[in-house]
Order: structure tokens, then sequence, then C-alpha cells
């Protein structure tokens, strides 16, 4: 299921950003090698950063890590490189009387080159090395968190049949049991039990458990003076597991994002749901996210009886900075009507 539910976030990701995807019939190694790239790329964010230089580059063992993480990452921005170079050239070919695809790579070179024609002293467009490693934050933060995240909501819907029928009852309401009705922003918008699910399932197993900030100013904060350039670690894992914001949190509970009529989703108290992140940091992806893991639970629940393949069985969970899911098996088999 990890594996599987990697491939097909991939593929809308690639899409959304970049305009195309490898396809999982013709090019299935390429999607695979971007994502093993993307991954070595995470790894890699953590060996830098927790293990200093000097061991890094000196240190036997460490200097062939070090050098295996270096030439992925190489891989890497030449695939990339490759995927701008096309679509510049896309660009420049482009016949006047047709629309351009809106996906964001297009955009971004677009906006970068109308910017290169009338300068603003204010504004400068994106180089691009730039552009590159825009698409690395994209792909690095929105396969694995997404792909993880619909893991999880499966595991914890098999887990809890009375939550499974509320969510297909509700999908049936908004869509039909043979999906009827497209699968617009509009009706996904309608979907409040489903959101409340995948809410309540990040609260229970968070992608990011722990992240921090970095103060640029003397602030004071739980009562203590902390002084410019203080690194704080937020918990987020315990202030999800909170009993002083959360009543019963080991327990799965949807409801608790809902009103007491179940007809809208309620505000979260501040600072107590963390999904996200919060301020000018938050996730600039969540609406993306959203969307992606509320459409594939309106395919899935639809088309699918959906179970355990163990009733026994726990989440296989690899933690490196992230709560990514390893390993998860699910036995799927055609909704008769």
């Amino acid at each position: 299921m990890a594996c599987w539910s990697k491939l097909i976030v991939a593929n809308f990701v690639f899409k959304t950003i970049i305009g195309t995807s490898p396809s999982f019939e013709s090019s299935p190694n390429q999607i695979e090698e971007i994502i093993d790239r993307i991954d070595d790329f995470m790894e890699m964010m953590n060996y830098f950063c927790l293990i200093p230089r000097w061991i890094r580059y000196h240190l036997p063992w460490f200097k062939t890590r070090t050098a295996k993480y270096l030439n992925s990452k190489k891989q890497l921005d030449v695939i990339l490189d490759e995927i701008i170079e096309q679509r510049i050239k896309a660009i420049n070919n482009w016949a006047p009387d047709k629309a351009l695809d809106a996906d964001l790579l297009t955009l971004l070179l677009l906006v970068r080159d109308s910017i290169e024609k009338f300068p603003q002293e204010i504004l400068r467009p994106f180089d691009r090395h730039e552009i590159q490693h825009f698409l690395i934050e994209i792909f690095l933060a929105g396969i694995d968190s997404t792909s993880s995240t619909i893991c999880s909501i499966i595991y914890f819907v098999c887990k809890n049949p009375h939550v499974k029928k509320l969510l297909v009852e509700e999908i049936e309401k908004i869509f039909g049991p043979n999906l009827e009705q497209p699968v617009t922003t509009q009706s996904l918008n309608k979907l409040v039990y489903c959101e409340a699910v995948i809410k309540e399932t990040n609260r229970s197993i968070p992608f990011v458990p722990i992240t921090s900030r970095y103060s640029e100013s003397p602030d004071e904060l739980g009562g203590f003076h902390w002084p410019a350039g203080t690194n704080i670690g937020i918990n987020i894992h315990g202030i999800h597991m909170n009993t002083l914001h959360w009543t019963d949190p080991h327990s799965f509970k949807p409801e608790r994002f809902i009103s007491a009529d179940g007809n809208e989703l309620v505000p979260e108290t501040k600072n107590t749901f963390l999904m996200f992140g919060r301020g000018v940091r938050a996730c600039m992806g969540r609406k993306l996210s959203m969307i992606i893991v509320k459409t594939f639970m309106v395919l899935i629940f639809t088309k699918y009886e959906v179970e355990l393949l163990n009733e026994g069985q726990d989440l296989k969970i690899k933690y490196n900075g992230t709560n990514k899911c390893e390993e998860f098996f699910i036995h799927l088999k055609p909704r008769i009507r």
C-alpha cells in the first residue's frame, strides 16, 4: 500500500507541478528514479544537519555515505534540469494561437521571462537554480507527506468500522454510489466527515511530529525570556496528545472536529492542532494536499471494499525527521451493487 500510494500521489503531483508525468506503463523506472532521489534528499538533509562536517568528509564509513548522497543529489539535479530545459523549449516553440498549460513550472518560467523583459526595482526573476530547488521542495514536501497520510487514513478507517460506514455514506450522498457526480473542488468542500477523518488521522500520527522556529529578536515565551538566535523546538505530537486540549486523545474520534449537528467543521482552538503548521511558515501546499487526499478517498471507497490484509497488523512507521509509512498491506475487491 505504501509504495502504491506513493506512486499515485507522485503521478498527481508531477502532473500538477510540471504538467506531465512519467507514465506507469511507458516509463515505470523513471518515476521510481525520481522518487528514490527525493527520498535520498530527505535523508541527506537530516544527515548533513546532524553529522559534523569533519566526520562526514574524513571518517571512512561516513565518507562513503556522504559521497552516495552527493551523487544522488547530482542525479536529481540532472533530471530536473532536463525537465526545465524541455519546458523552456516547449514555451519558445508554442504557437501564438494556442493557450499554454497552466502548470506551476510553466507559470514560474513565464513570470521569470516577463520580469526580464519588464524589470522593476523591487522584482527580479527566478534563476534556473532557484526554480530547480523550488521543484525539489514541492516534491519533497508533497509526495511522502500525502502518501503517508493516505496510508494512515486507510489504516484508521479500516480499524474503526463505524468510521468507515459514516465515511462511505457521506461520499455516496454527495457523489452517488457509482460516482454519478463529477469530482470538483466544490463537491470536495462538502465532505465534512471526510475532512474530519483526515484531521483526526494527522492529529493521531502527525507526519511532522517535531518542528522548530528560530527567534530573530529577543522574546518572551512561557514566562521565560529568550535571546535572539534561539532555536525553539515544537513538539507537535505532544500538543496533539495533550489532555488539556483533547479529550481521550489516544482514541480515534473524527467527530471531535465536527459540530454537534454534524453539518460543519468546527474551528480548532488556536495552536492546539498543527497539521500544516501556523503563520507565514505554514505549509504552502495545504490546499493541494487536501484535494489529493479527498479525491483519493472518494475514488477508493466508492470503487472498492477496503480491508486490512491482517486485522492485527500495525502501520510500519519509520521516523527520519518525518513519520513515513514504510509498509502497509490491504485487501481490495470491487464493490458490487
